[in-house]
């Protein structure tokens, strides 16, 4: 959930054909998701090296993120420095921004882009180079596979949205905002891949939505950036996405996000697939 944003900008002459409803996505390629633990992490390689394991986050404004210990393994040319946020009202920090020739996933290259460099020390033994984030597959049908533990990049579209299977989306900050409903209230929420949790809501939410007893501490919860005390309580009531529902679920509570955030332990039971050039998501679970 880190702010700040670099795009890359790929323009079409004329319209884009528009598929049937029911089309079926022509998929370009598709790459493993190693799932260990709350680490789900994916291969890619950079300027033709690698590979590299990065991350993939939903709540990530941009379209990648490099630890300093690849930059310097790659020697990448620092070409701006900005200033980074974790999307909390805690002052940001200044970083580098590199440049890459490109990303490579499966068959599916990305090229030309800028990226922040994240992290100061060396890198951890089986961490994550990076973090490649949602706008980097803007021109694409983008399936996170939970179940299958796979990452599938297609063109074609998703059916026009209908409230039940297919939801509109919007976006705020790079990423995707979906309408769900808590106990009957309809929320904007973001849909965060990145984090590793479960649902966690801003503490102004925790007098608006009927919780089935008060809140109780529950430790502490970080962003790349900062730190922030973290409660919890059982919602009284169904979780509704769409057609799915999901029974009385325990609400998170912290600092660290402005808006509810739908994160992995929610997401890992679907196949969630966003038609970014349409802004729509589908959420599939493996019986349906």
């Amino acid at each position: 959930m880190l702010g700040s944003a670099v795009l890359l900008l790929l323009l079409a002459q004329g319209s884009p054909a528009q598929s049937p409803p029911d089309a079926p996505l022509n998929v370009v390629t598709e790459v493993p998701l190693h799932i260990q633990g709350a680490r789900v992490t994916l291969d890619a390689r950079l300027n033709g090296q690698g590979p590299f394991t990065f991350g993939f986050d939903t709540g990530a404004s941009g379209e990648a993120w490099v630890t300093q210990a690849l930059k310097e393994k790659l020697d990448l040319q620092v070409v701006d420095r900005i200033v980074v946020s974790d999307g909390s009202r805690v002052k940001g920090r200044s970083t580098d921004v590199v440049r890459i020739d490109s990303i490579t996933l499966g068959s599916a290259s990305f090229n030309r882009l800028t990226a922040p460099v994240l992290g100061d020390g060396p890198r951890k033994e089986g961490e994550p180079y990076g973090t490649l984030g949602f706008e980097l597959f803007k021109n694409y049908v983008l399936t996170l596979d939970y179940p299958a533990q796979r990452l599938r990049i297609a063109t074609g579209q998703l059916p026009v949205p209908d409230g039940q299977r297919v939801l509109a989306y919007r976006i705020d900050g790079g990423s995707p905002h979906v309408r769900v409903r808590f106990a009957g209230v309809e929320v904007d929420t973001q849909i965060d891949s990145g984090n590793v949790g479960g649902i966690l809501m801003p503490p102004s939410l925790a007098n608006k939505l009927p919780l089935a007893g008060p809140l109780e501490k529950a430790g502490r919860v970080a962003s790349a950036l900062n730190e922030f005390d973290l409660f919890r309580a059982e919602l009284d009531g169904d979780l509704q996405i769409g057609d799915v529902t999901i029974a009385r679920p325990t609400l998170f509570f912290s600092d660290l996000v402005q808006t509810p955030n739908l994160g992995r332990n929610v997401l890992r039971s679907f196949a969630i697939t966003f038609d970014q050039a349409h802004q729509r998501v589908q959420f599939q679970s493996p019986a349906r």
